[in-house]
């Protein structure tokens, strides 16, 4: 889910006196609780801030070409849920809960004005920004990659053996988008993110699930900013009457279904994906 300007957005500039914690490309902040918030930046340093939350027993996946996001000036933000990667564990954590951590890494960072958007299980944390910080999110977008529905332990034992397991389960029409994209290593990401699922334990994911089945705290119709649903229609892992659902309830939602694309949809489509939240 993603979500269109609705008015100019200053130029990030990077405020200097919070403390901002680097380790390789991946970064960390401390949150007013003490807690950690991981994130990694992809894209232009200097372009449009646009936060993307990803699907679950994800960390800071972004598999997709870089050249993209930097020809479109998008500073592309990714940040890992609580007790996933560098970011701590949450007990008791809602919905609700996550955009006072993304406003707290926007005011870090020296962002005022952003877009959100979520992929697959990332979609309900972006529309829970947009809920909660209509004044700061300019436009909301959900799309559908990457849910995995797999075991945990398995894919901690054997991440090959569920890379392979995954692909075999993949409409023909997903294999053929990743077939027609060979820069876009979805497998090596996959496989690199993965031992840090359980950095911290089996609890983040475990929660994180959770929150995910749960009530959501607020109604998809109580969301105001310009939002925008992408979703192929044969999505096998998100059904697709969800989909329709949340694009009848929002109010003011532009939806979009593709006929004979499944859910890596997003890859075909990423450059228009981001056009209504950049320019």
């Amino acid at each position: 889910m993603y979500c269109n300007p609705t008015r100019r957005r200053s130029r990030p500039s990077l405020n200097h006196h919070m403390n901002i914690s680097t380790t390789n490309s991946e970064k960390h902040i401390t949150l007013t609780d003490g807690r950690s918030l991981g994130y990694a930046e992809f894209g232009s340093p200097t372009g449009t801030p646009i936060f993307m939350f990803n699907g679950t027993s994800s960390r800071l996946f972004y598999p997709l070409d870089d050249s993209v996001a930097i020809s479109a000036h998008a500073r592309i933000i990714t940040v890992e849920r609580p007790g996933i990667g560098l970011s701590t564990f949450k007990p008791n954590r809602t919905l609700l809960d996550w955009p006072d951590d993304i406003q707290q890494l926007a005011d870090t960072l020296g962002i005022k004005q952003f877009a959100v958007a979520g992929g697959s299980a990332g979609g309900p944390y972006a529309a829970a920004c947009a809920f909660r910080l209509p004044e700061r999110v300019t436009a909301l977008a959900k799309y559908a990659p990457w849910l995995l529905t797999l075991s945990q332990s398995f894919m901690l034992r054997n991440p090959e053996g569920m890379w392979k397991q995954f692909y075999s389960r993949l409409p023909e029409c997903d294999k053929a988008i990743l077939q027609a994209h060979p820069n876009v290593d979805m497998k090596a990401v996959l496989l690199r993110d993965l031992p840090e699922l359980s950095r911290q334990g089996p609890q983040g994911v475990v929660w994180d699930m959770r929150v995910l089945t749960g009530p959501w705290g607020f109604s998809p119709a109580a969301i105001k900013v310009k939002t925008h649903l992408w979703q192929g229609e044969q999505d096998v892992n998100v059904p697709l009457n969800m989909g329709r659902f949340l694009a009848r309830a929002i109010p003011n939602c532009e939806a979009r279904f593709i006929p004979n694309e499944g859910h890596l949809t997003y890859i075909n489509h990423w450059q228009e994906m981001l056009g209504p939240l950049w320019a």
